[in-house]
């Protein structure tokens, strides 16, 4: 039946029983009805093609596109829209079209990346990138269960671009930098102020080829690669020496060639007898377990008062009794 012969059809009564009850709920007949159809409405980073179909010969609308049949008017969006459209058929009938199209994303995925810590360390880093919508999983990265976090343990330094993309496929790429791994000792060398006999101190001097952490009982250069320390005795020790990131180096000091005329009495050799050598050897007496107290070396032996081969509280009295005439 032509659109015509059905408006003559009904100017001629034969649905006036169903106009007349309306209002008793039966159907009314539409004389210009649209289906309203979308080329895609999962989300997309592609454009969605509109297009609206009706039985009726419609009109040409302003940025639609009428097919040859003149029943089909198809548009295609590059964005998001909500809108209403006015479709009219050739009998001047109009119907309004709602058009919504929410589905469209061709925005790259906004992301962060932070590591786990930028100091220099021996451990690896976990980098971690976050993004603000959902994103696609990559070989060898960790995907959270929401799917907007990516994380990756590194175990030696590297650089490299990384592309993330969102569901739809749109792109974002972050660079990933690690810098600051660092699992190798320090290469470090020692070096004596003289390896000649001598009655003076003898100097030490580590130097590494990086910054290393400082020692007790050691003077850290400015730039922090070179460690002295000022021995008055004769000593065989290991010093452990660690980088800034913890990594460790051994190194051996021996000191043999101090050869000091020893004054008994003169525990710290500053040249003179007073209390200060007495309170070093009372503290050795009662060290227990405290070695840093403990005489050794010269200073042991000037602490040997009665020259016995030992030292005990007989020696504590006899360097009373020095001090004491000395004040």
């Amino acid at each position: 039946m032509q659109s015509d012969d059905f408006i003559n059809l009904l100017n001629s009564g034969v649905f006036s029983k169903d106009i007349e009850n309306i209002n008793n709920g039966y159907p009314i007949i539409e004389v210009f009805k649209c289906t309203v159809d979308y080329s895609i409405k999962t989300l997309t980073n592609q454009n969605v093609i509109v297009k609206i179909t009706s039985i009726n010969q419609l009109q040409e609308l302003d940025g639609w596109e009428l097919s040859s049949d003149k029943k089909t008017l198809t548009k295609e969006y590059t964005k998001n829209i909500k809108e209403t459209i006015l479709v009219s058929d050739v009998e001047e009938n109009e119907k309004q079209i709602n058009i919504e199209i929410n589905n469209i994303d061709k925005t790259g995925p906004s992301v962060n990346v932070g590591y786990s810590t930028k100091n220099p360390t021996r451990e690896n880093v976990t980098v971690t990138i976050t993004s603000n919508e959902e994103v696609q999983a990559i070989t060898g990265w960790t995907l959270s269960s929401d799917k907007k976090t990516l994380t990756k343990e590194y175990s030696a330094n590297t650089k490299e671009a990384v592309t993330i993309k969102d569901i739809v496929g749109n792109e974002t790429q972050v660079n990933v930098e690690v810098n600051n791994i660092d699992k190798i000792a320090p290469d470090v060398g020692v070096t004596y102020s003289t390896k000649e006999i001598t009655k003076e101190n003898v100097k030490v001097t580590i130097t590494a080829n990086e910054e290393v952490q400082a020692i007790q009982g050691w003077t850290l250069s400015n730039d922090k690669k070179t460690l002295t320390k000022e021995y008055i005795e004769n000593t065989k020790e290991t010093i452990t020496v660690k980088d800034i990131a913890g990594n460790e180096m051994r190194v051996n000091i021996e000191i043999n060639n101090i050869e000091k005329k020893t004054t008994v009495g003169d525990i710290n050799q500053d040249e003179k007898i007073d209390v200060t050598d007495f309170l070093m050897l009372k503290r050795h007496l009662v060290a227990g377990n405290r070695s840093n107290w403990k005489l050794t070396g010269d200073s042991l032996l000037s602490a040997d008062m009665n020259e016995n081969g030992s030292v005990d509280i007989t020696d504590m009295l006899m360097l009373k009794r020095v001090v004491v005439e000395n004040i």
